[in-house]
């Protein structure tokens, strides 16, 4: 029997920590291969692993970048602030 959707999104998160193998693996992808939703939710799932893994690796940008990018998003902010 195959699992169910939320067991395969169970599954598939599980999946980013520790790689499911066996039958567990195959039941997983039989249900991918038919279930649109969960296929769609597991690309997700994988693709924030890797975004995640490439801003691990991303160098530190100087303090003065750093400095700027903060005054401007205060700057931001300021402006949508609701004066009473």
């Amino acid at each position: 029997m195959l699992p169910s959707c939320r067991r395969v999104s169970e599954m598939a998160s599980d999946n980013v920590d520790k790689p499911i193998t066996g039958v567990r693996w195959f039941k997983m992808k039989l249900h991918l291969l038919i279930c649109v939703n969960c296929r769609r939710y597991a690309q997700q799932i994988f693709l924030t692993k890797k975004v995640i893994e490439s801003t691990e690796k991303a160098p530190t940008p100087c303090p003065q970048l750093q400095e700027k990018v903060e005054q401007s998003y205060k700057n931001m902010h300021c402006h949508k602030e609701v004066k009473e």
